[in-house]
């Protein structure tokens, strides 16, 4: 209950014990008029009582998955008027498609390029099939999807294909003008544990060995790999970012705490650079950075539930509870 709420019940109670063993003398009110004033207190104490439980009851309040109540249901409605679309089972055939795709691991040939798990042919032809897939997912986009949700998840697709399909080959290119301890350069490493991940759940979601406790975990790795590896991309794309020492992340969590830094303001974020040792950054791409995060903790804010869909993730294992 509010502390507005109880102060309210409060005084309701001591009004409704004042008039009972008191009376209002002014009034010179007889014995049955004094009983039906404090009935009638006591019954407004009652309605003050009910409105403050069902303001309780009505809060935000965080349950076992991390959302309320009425928050999951929106949430599973969305993702039910989603599927209804042919436009979003596409997406999720595609996706589907890119997942059955085993990610063999890297090697390097002679000249230390790493191949990746699919030749360029048919690399080329998922480039073309997500184009396809995305232009019919832009019919619905700003109606049943945000337009931010749709660019990131095409981000992610073609991303994954290039992975897949190319390994490490086109960061090959841009090493000798990045350092390889620059935080760009983490990016493929949570696309490779991103794939090893959705592997792995296949595996154990084909042999029945998982529980519903296991798979939230697994598919919570999986979401916190593809936000790390967005978080990364969103940094990448900020002018000077490659100039900022920023440690090299190997976690998620350490790809949030890069996030994070710049919820500071800008005197603040100078003074913790010099203390660490880091060069300090120009106010307008240190301000233009964190724009730029302002607006992807936004635009991401459903992406975990789309996800969760993508992966088949059903209504009861995702949401914790039943409709």
């Amino acid at each position: 209950m509010k502390p507005i709420q109880a102060v309210v019940v409060v005084f309701a109670v001591l009004v409704a014990y004042l008039v009972f063993f008191l009376g209002i003398r002014p009034a010179k009110l007889n014995r049955i008029n004094r009983r039906n004033l404090f009935l009638s207190t006591f019954f407004l104490f009652l309605v003050f009582l009910s409105f403050g439980r069902i303001s309780y009851a009505q809060e935000d309040k965080p349950t076992v998955s991390g959302q309320s109540k009425d928050t999951r249901l929106v949430s599973a409605q969305r993702i039910a008027a989603l599927n209804s679309t042919p436009e979003w089972r596409n997406l999720k055939a595609f996706w589907k498609k890119l997942d059955q795709i085993e990610t063999k691991k890297p090697e390097p040939d002679k000249y230390g390029v790493y191949s990746g798990s699919i030749s360029p042919d048919e690399c080329s032809s998922l480039r073309k099939e997500s184009d396809e897939v995305f232009s019919g997912l832009n019919k619905i986009t700003g109606e049943k999807i945000a337009a931010a949700e749709t660019g990131l998840l095409k981000k992610i697709c073609n991303a994954r294909i290039d992975y897949i399909g190319r390994g490490t080959f086109y960061l090959a290119l841009t090493r000798m003008a990045i350092p390889t301890d620059s935080v760009i350069m983490a990016k493929p490493d949570f696309l490779a544990d991103l794939e090893l991940k959705i592997d792995r759940l296949l595996v154990l979601k084909k042999a029945k060995v998982i529980n519903a406790s296991e798979y939230r975990q697994a598919l919570s790795n999986i979401q916190q790999d593809i936000k790390a590896f967005c978080i990364l991309d969103v940094f990448s794309g900020q002018p000077g970012s490659y100039r900022i020492p920023f440690p090299r992340p190997s976690t998620a969590q350490e790809v949030d705490k890069l996030a994070s830094v710049f919820n500071k303001d800008f005197a603040d974020y100078q003074a913790s650079q010099k203390e660490i040792g880091y060069p300090e950054l120009p106010e307008k791409e240190y301000l233009a950075t964190k724009k730029a995060f302002a607006d992807f903790k936004e635009s991401f804010s459903g992406m975990n539930e789309l996800i969760a869909d993508l992966e088949s993730a059903i209504w009861r294992i995702y949401f914790g509870a039943s409709r």
